[in-house]
């Protein structure tokens, strides 16, 4: 029941903060996020997102049973089920940007992807005519010292804009894609297409339509299946049915639909599937999947360095599956695991490293360095006053990811404090780490709500054993009605957040 309690005060103080106060959202003068008034429309708007909502939930309860009783439940079934939550959940995700404030909705897909200001890789990538050359010559453009997008970015973004512009050629992708756009989209192209002619820029045509909606339905779709890397994390510890109620938690988190359909929202995915396949491959004694890990891993860090902190996790609880536990806890033959292990991670992390740099001449290494210092000449650009951002980090990430699934995580925490040595505690002690590492280095002075997307998933994981406890001994009926009212609870949190907080100032 305590958990129920604190869920409801964490949606009063979502109201409070958000809807009856003026408290900047951040530190004025250095980065704040915007509150808009309520939509006209709010009413109607909801209705989408109530829809997908409700289906949704009655998805996972109706799975909850099933999901309980696995052992007549065949693994193709088990995956078409997880299959059924990812769907939902992209679903959800599309109704949930309705709620938003009108320019706010389907529209902001458009500005969002196309202008230079909040995103700008699908201008640098139309501007590309070798994609190769483009490669080779990479390392060099660092030199400008740019300190917004491509200067601390690697070249994954786009290359991968440079991909999605071949597939659109085909006829009749580019035909599907331009008909399944909606109205609102649609007209916000039209007004960049308007704006294209009068200042004499480049035309946006059909093909670059399709790119930019193509972009933002993998984004999507990428947000909206992680859900299933992030149920093979939870059930390392947890049992099926905490696994599976947790990980519908997901699609509600507020950052998710405020930030879409930036690449941000993309990295929980790639993450997650790192820590998956990394440490079920130790567990299994897998060398395909600890190979897996790595090439995962390297797709993410051409993309971003954001993925960094995913590797000192898996670094962390590598370390404290291996020295941390009980002995009746370790793995057998430890040392020749873990050896084997690394050596097939290393292999799949290096060796399409190597690979782009024999094709290309493009040396990632030096690139990611560069990145990184270029990354640190953003604050002599835009000064951050590191105290303050050290207690409001904590605060804008709680309110990000939802102030009830954040409570849960407490909750996960306090466990871990009162079992420290339970092999099950290790993700909790490991994300708490890793991310305070990251909170005292001052590495996000600002703008935490959308950089610290890739660790929203690790908020749910750490809730597992506690919830895991939670429902311990109780009666089935009791462990959804549990789940429900914390779902419900997150649910209102999550209207409330994106339907008067706006993630792009356009």
């Amino acid at each position: 029941m305590a958990r129920l309690y604190f869920s409801l005060l964490a949606v009063l103080a979502t109201f409070g903060v958000i809807w009856c106060t003026n408290l900047p959202l951040g530190i004025p003068g250095e980065w704040t996020w915007q509150r808009t008034l309520l939509a006209g429309d709010f009413c109607w708007s909801v209705v989408p997102a109530a829809t997908w909502i409700i289906l949704l939930g009655s998805y996972v309860w109706y799975g909850t049973s099933r999901i309980e009783d696995a052992k007549k439940l065949s693994t193709l079934s088990h995956a078409a089920w997880l299959a059924g939550l990812a769907i939902l959940s992209f679903l959800t995700l599309s109704g949930l940007r309705e709620a938003a404030p009108p320019a706010y909705r389907s529209a902001k897909t458009a500005f969002v992807l196309y202008f230079p200001g909040p995103s700008g890789y699908f201008t640098e990538a139309r501007k590309v005519r070798d994609t190769r050359e483009f490669l080779t010559n990479y390392r060099q453009n660092l030199n400008h010292g740019d300190v917004l997008h491509q200067g601390t970015h690697p070249p994954g973004l786009i290359v991968g804009y440079r991909g999605l512009m071949w597939i659109c050629k085909f006829v009749w992708l580019q035909n599907f894609l331009l008909e399944t756009q909606p109205l609102d989209l649609r007209d916000a192209f039209q007004i960049i297409s308007e704006q294209s002619r009068m200042s004499g820029g480049p035309l946006l045509t059909d093909h670059d339509r399709s790119v930019l909606w193509l972009a933002a339905l993998l984004m999507q779709a990428c947000a909206a299946a992680t859900v299933i890397p992030l149920y093979a994390l939870l059930r390392l510890h947890a049992r099926r049915i905490t696994s599976w109620q947790l990980v519908s938690f997901w699609p509600l988190v507020p950052a998710v639909t405020l930030f879409l359909p930036k690449s941000d929202a993309c990295l929980p995915f790639l993450g997650c599937s790192v820590l998956a396949l990394w440490l079920h491959g130790l567990r299994k004694q897998s060398l395909a999947l600890c190979c897996a890990a790595g090439v995962v891993f390297w797709a993410g860090m051409t993309i971003s360095l954001a993925l960094l902190p995913t590797g000192c996790l898996a670094g962390l609880l590598t370390a404290w599956y291996y020295w941390g536990c009980s002995p009746p806890d370790r793995w057998t033959s430890p040392v020749k695991r873990l050896s084997a292990g690394l050596t097939a991670g290393v292999i799949g992390f290096s060796a399409p490293t190597g690979l782009l740099w024999l094709t290309t001449g493009c040396n990632l290494i030096s690139v990611w360095i560069h990145n990184y210092h270029n990354h640190a000449g953003f604050y002599l650009q835009y000064p951050r006053t590191y105290w303050k951002w050290l207690l409001v980090n904590p605060i804008e990430l709680g309110f990000a990811a939802g102030l009830p699934i954040s409570v849960l995580a407490l909750f996960g925490v306090v466990r871990a404090i009162r079992n420290p040595r339970d092999v099950a505690q290790g993700p909790a002690w490991a994300c708490l780490a890793t991310w305070s590492l990251l909170w005292l280095s001052g590495k996000n002075m600002g703008e935490a709500a959308r950089l610290w997307i890739f660790l929203m998933p690790w908020v749910i994981w750490t809730s597992a054993s506690a919830w895991d406890a939670a429902i311990d001994g109780v009666s089935y009926q009791i462990q959804r009605r549990r789940w429900l009212c914390c779902w419900a609870c997150q649910v209102v949190a999550t209207l409330l957040t994106v339907s008067r907080v706006v993630g792009f100032h356009l």
